[in-house]
């Protein structure tokens, strides 16, 4: 019987990791849970005029605009989706983002403290920050719980844990700038007669996400 080299054996393990780890990566790269956001570190970012934040190119061959409501179940996984299918095309998509609270962002003040358009008042706050992508990924994968007291300490932990000074965040949440931004989203988006989210325009017409995903496809 042939002896045993130690040596080779343990060349042989250290082969067998480095296999299992570069298969792990990958998976986690294509399908793991934060997949969608590989790929993004160096896209462009920037405002529209109107205030709107856009991710992808500053030349753009399509321009979607994506309408999504934080707090609407169906949406995270709808803009995971949406940016893993721009992500082979980031030098020639734009996605501009319009957070559309599917409820009228009423007048708020210190003592009232209501909660409508709460998620999208701090996603503005962010973006004044320059940080709007940031937050719009740390939501996206973690959204508000809809019940209990997480949802009530959501955006102040979160701001916290991203880093933001919490009081001049919280002062934000309620200037009288930072809500008639988001009741013009509100506005705008009801006038173009869109009521649900995730919504998609291209160019004026309206998608449902499978459509502009194809229309990905078939134009680049």
């Amino acid at each position: 019987m042939p002896k045993i080299n130690p040596k080779r054996i343990a060349v042989f393990v250290v082969i067998l990791v480095l296999i299992a780890s570069a298969g792990w990566f990958s998976h986690q790269k294509c399908w793991g849970s934060r997949a969608w956001m590989y790929g993004y570190d160096e896209a462009h970012r920037g405002l529209e005029e109107n205030g709107y934040p856009w991710i992808g190119t500053e030349k753009p061959v399509i321009t979607i605009h994506e309408y999504i409501d934080y707090e609407c179940p169906h949406c995270p996984e709808a803009h995971k989706r949406m940016r893993m299918a721009m992500r082979s095309y980031l030098d020639e998509v734009r996605l501009v983002r319009h957070d559309y609270a599917r409820m009228a962002c009423v007048p708020n003040d210190k003592e009232k403290r209501r909660s409508s358009c709460a998620v999208a008042r701090a996603a503005y706050c962010a973006s004044k920050e320059g940080r709007y992508w940031e937050w719009n990924d740390r939501v996206m994968q973690n959204p508000r719980p809809l019940t209990g007291q997480e949802r009530k300490i959501f955006i102040g932990d979160t701001a916290r844990e991203m880093g933001f000074d919490v009081k001049a965040f919280d002062t934000c949440m309620f200037e009288t700038e930072t809500i008639d931004m988001v009741q013009g989203v509100f506005r705008d988006t009801r006038k173009q007669g869109i009521r649900q989210t995730p919504t998609y325009l291209v160019d004026g017409e309206m998608y449902t996400l499978v459509e502009v995903i194809d229309l990905i496809d078939e134009r680049l």
